[in-house]
Formats: C-alpha cells, structure tokens, sequence
C-alpha cells in the first residue's frame, strides 16, 4: 500500500471520528445518550423485541460493558429486560415508549450531518455504498464471491 493510499484511510478515519464525536455531542446534550447507548437502542429498533446476545454481536463491544450499557438505558426508561417464559436463560430486550424514540433521534442525526456535511452529502452517500460493499468483501470475502444460482445444485456438507 503506498503513502497516498495510508493518507486517504487516515483521512477517512479522522472524519469519521469527528462526525462521530459531533453526533455523540448532540445525543448527549439533547437526549442523554451515549453513542454505544444509542447504537443499542437503534439495534433494538430493528428487531423487536431482541435477545441479548443479538444486541451484543451488532454493537460490538465486551459483555461487561454492554450490560452496563444496558443497565443504564433500563434505569432511565429507554428499555425493558425480560426473560422468555419457556427459557428464563434467555434475555430478551425491548423497547420502552421512550425508546421508541430513537427513530426519531436517528433523523435528527441525519439531518444535522447533512448540515454539517452540506454540499458534500451526494457524495458521501456515493462513498458510503463502495465502502460498504468494500467492508462486505472483508468480512466474508467468500459469501462476497460465491453467488448461488437458482439451478445450482446443493449437497449436504460431510
């Protein structure tokens, strides 16, 4: 990789890092969050209601700190802990009428980082998609590749 390429990743990096420090600036004086916090909430607001561990794999994160992530939201009323009736070893989560919320905040977010980003916003949408089709090539470079056919035919592995 030569020198251009490390500058443009460092670049990358960097503005990231700002908007990510603008976006937590505005969630925590405007709605008491943190950003793993709202990262929770948003991951909640996908699946519902959503068993710990799901929340864990998608905020990436310890499990110590994402039961004191959790605990915190539950304490301020973002969310509800409950046990499964057939399993009480599984947590489930879900979200409170307040955090239901974070649909509402996560527009908010776009719509000040399409201020902050002003005429450059086109762009950066453009931008994203590559890099995360790039990411998706790192991830699973061979479920990025391989591609299933209708009449493809699949045998039992083993």
């Amino acid at each position: 990789m030569d020198v251009e390429a490390l500058e443009r990743i460092a670049l990358v990096r960097r503005l990231a890092s700002r908007l990510e420090q603008q976006c937590e600036r505005v969630l925590r004086t405007e709605y008491g969050l943190s950003w793993p916090q709202f990262q929770v909430l948003r991951e909640l607001s996908v699946e519902k209601p959503t068993m710990l561990q799901q929340v864990n794999d998608a905020v990436y994160c310890t499990r110590g700190n994402l039961a004191a992530i959790i605990d915190r939201l539950e304490r301020d009323g973002w969310l509800k802990r409950f046990r499964l009736q057939g399993d009480r070893r599984v947590v489930m989560l879900g979200l409170t009428e307040k955090g239901a919320r974070v649909t509402e905040i996560t527009q908010e977010l776009r719509r000040r980082l399409m201020e902050w980003m002003g005429p450059t916003w086109d762009e950066a949408q453009e931008i994203h998609v590559h890099l995360e089709a790039l990411l998706q090539d790192m991830t699973d470079p061979l479920g990025s590749r391989v591609q299933v056919e209708e009449d493809d035919e699949l045998v039992a592995a083993g």
